[in-house]
């Protein structure tokens, strides 16, 4: 069995699921149950009320309102919570010695905060991987494979924030095509508009909502034959491809588009911990998440986007 702790209780950490309907797990307690190997042996919340609707599967015994109180160690940590103390909070739990550490996005409070991180877990034996759900995905591994060449140009619209929707987005395109440079605001909106440029040659725009009455996580990326949409929260994928015009002849169009996944719910939970199992039992010597490294680059992002914005650079 893989000892398994987890710290903070809430929605992405336990509450997300129906822990005695799970389909495909969206918490990272659910995932642990979906995942037979998995033994559960800390739930630390300061939050006692988040214990409640736990309590009928679990033994009271593993139940902390603080890590202190928890004399024990685990293979694999997992930090669900606020990242406001995360750099105190690692500290103490390197010194447990686990194999993994999976850490919530984001991965600090600030920028700052992020590069102390980076530096203490550089400097233990200690794997970290920070989770953006979607690198784990099988959908999205396959689909990255069929991606041969750069794109001329990316737009994402996002709701929910810089540092939730938005950094999904930054995660998946740094992955993908490479690395953000010249990163100029248009908007001083509260999720901002801003451009950049891609490593790979591409330009890319955000176009950031608030108000809306519904969640907004699209992508289209537009090759010079063709555009990939990634639409509905990431659950759907559509290629649309050059096609002979419908209605003027001599001229080309896009394809209504080839669905690229069946549809439904990104799947990378699963995956996550199917990879943490393979690696703390020896089955592969690396993790296929989102490393420190690359969690710090998608900070410098926001972070340059945030210092226009206060500055009113737009």
């Amino acid at each position: 069995m893989i000892k398994a702790a987890i710290f903070g209780l809430g929605r992405i950490g336990a509450t997300y699921d129906d822990l005695d309907n799970l389909e495909i797990p969206r918490s990272h307690l659910g995932a642990l149950i979906n995942n037979p190997i998995y033994e559960i042996v800390a739930l630390i919340d300061p939050d006692q009320s988040t214990f409640k609707p736990l309590e009928n599967h679990f033994s009271k015994n593993i139940f902390f309102t603080d890590d202190n109180l928890w004399n024990g160690t685990a293979d694999v940590i997992i930090f669900a919570n606020s990242p406001h103390n995360r750099e105190k909070e690692l500290n103490a739990i390197i010194k447990k010695s686990p194999k993994v550490i999976m850490l919530e996005k984001p991965l600090a409070a600030d920028l700052e905060q992020a590069k102390k991180i980076e530096e203490l877990v550089n400097g233990s034996d200690v794997k970290c991987v920070i989770n953006f759900h979607r690198r784990y995905d099988q959908n999205y591994i396959a689909l990255k494979k069929q991606i041969t060449k750069p794109p001329q140009k990316i737009i994402c619209r996002y709701s929910k924030g810089l540092y939730n929707y938005a950094s999904h987005h930054i995660d998946l395109v740094q992955n993908w095509f490479g690395d953000f440079s010249n990163i100029k605001i248009l908007s001083n909106a509260e999720n901002p508009d801003f451009k950049a440029d891609l490593s790979c040659g591409a330009n890319i725009y955000f176009l950031g909502f608030k108000n809306t009455k519904y969640d907004i996580f699209d992508m289209d990326i537009f090759f010079d034959d063709s555009v990939l949409h990634i639409e509905n929260g990431g659950c759907e994928m559509r290629w649309q491809r050059c096609a002979p015009d419908l209605y003027y002849p001599n001229y080309t169009q896009l394809s209504q588009g080839i669905d690229m996944r069946k549809k439904g719910q990104v799947s990378g939970m699963i995956s996550l911990y199917e990879d943490i199992k393979n690696y703390v039992l020896g089955q592969s010597n690396a993790l296929l998440g989102t490393t420190i490294e690359e969690s710090v680059k998608n900070m410098l992002v926001i972070d340059e986007v945030l210092r226009q914005k206060a500055n009113n650079e737009e």
